[in-house]
């Protein structure tokens, strides 16, 4: 009677085993196709879309691709935009562009940046021409290099704002400003961002 049962109970025991084993073998099988699809799909994409570079210079695999521009593009503007009207010039710099500007006109450089990180832009002129005058005559401090800082929304602390340069544009020619994005108290740090906007100045239609 004791060995009908303890036979029946291996029977149990080997089929639970034999039960068991399978359903982990789906499970694996079924992650691994699972990595491989993901895999695929990444390659794909990477391929269609080489990864952009972080600020130390590393190359991230498609996903970080993917967070780091839309983190930069949230953070500090996007693309570039340039608007004239009653002879203000503004240009909102969301990367390295170019501009065209009057004798005579107010130029407007926008950048946005995060509030309360400890980041600010600073700017300085081509090395040829360590102040961008007389070409363009800054409105601000030029040895501190920082503009002025508006909120982009006034009800919301801690939000997005602009960082406002001016100049006044006084007579025809060129010049560069680069600037830069880092906190004042890293030393040896490369920027997390930079922009270089190159402006040309024109004598105004009919002068």
């Amino acid at each position: 009677m004791n060995c009908d049962f303890e036979s029946r109970e291996a029977r149990i025991i080997a089929v639970g085993m034999m039960l068991y084993s399978a359903f982990m073998r789906n499970i694996l099988l079924s992650t691994t196709v699972l990595i491989l699809l993901v895999t695929t799909s990444c390659n794909k994409d990477n391929a269609a879309n080489p990864p952009a570079e972080t600020i130390t210079g590393r190359t991230p695999i498609a996903p970080q691709r993917r967070l780091i521009c839309q983190l930069r593009d949230a953070v500090t503007g996007g693309e570039s935009k340039t608007t004239s009207s009653n002879g203000v010039d503004t240009v909102q710099l969301g990367s390295t562009t170019t501009t065209t500007a009057n004798v005579g006109d107010l130029l407007r450089v926008e950048l946005q940046m995060s509030s309360g990180t400890g980041f600010e832009w600073k700017v300085s002129g081509e090395s040829s021409n360590s102040n961008p005058a007389p070409i363009l005559k800054p409105k601000f401090t030029w040895k501190n290099g920082t503009g002025t800082i508006v909120p982009v929304n006034a009800q919301k602390p801690g939000g997005s704002v602009l960082c406002i340069f001016e100049f006044d544009v006084s007579q025809a020619g060129s010049s560069v400003l680069t600037f830069t994005l880092a906190r004042s108290w890293e030393t040896g740090v490369p920027p997390a961002d930079k922009r270089v906007l190159t402006v040309y100045v024109v004598n105004p239609t009919g002068s």
